[in-house]
């Protein structure tokens, strides 16, 4: 999706290279079109340096264009097409993952040592800011 609305971006003629430095600049205002039109999650988004240095050595007028019956094809092979191949899969009962207490994990591991300290499993400082929903910033 990030591909082809930049080649949508793309002039025609003249002013290519500005164009296209303009849109590397603007890379998490282009983010944020793409996330809003195609409804997507900011997770689904590669880095912003990483991607935004890939993009410099590329050309985007010659980019493909998007391709809407691929995209439909793919997701039909993702919503459907997969899990029935998953489901004919065969299972075993001793294949699955054991889920285990941490707590009890805790306690095996040193009966006398901490006992009714609760594990640190690292959380969250109550001074630490929240993080951004939204890496890309806000469109207001």
């Amino acid at each position: 999706y990030i591909v082809a609305y930049l080649k949508e971006q793309m002039p025609m003629l003249m002013g290519k290279e500005r164009k296209q430095q303009e849109l590397i600049n603007d890379l998490p205002s282009v983010f944020r079109t793409v996330m809003k039109r195609y409804n997507l999650a900011p997770g689904d988004f590669p880095d912003l340096e990483m991607y935004r240095s890939k993009l410099a050595e590329q050309d985007f007028s010659k980019f493909a264009k998007l391709k809407p019956q691929l995209i439909d094809q793919v997701e039909q092979v993702l919503a459907y097409d997969i899990p029935r191949l998953m489901e004919a899969l065969p299972r075993s009962v001793d294949s699955r993952p054991r889920m285990v207490d941490p707590m009890e994990e805790h306690a095996a591991a040193a009966p006398d040592a901490g006992a009714g300290t609760p594990p640190d499993y690292g959380e969250e400082k109550a001074d630490q800011p929240p993080a951004a929903d939204n890496p890309f910033g806000d469109d207001d």
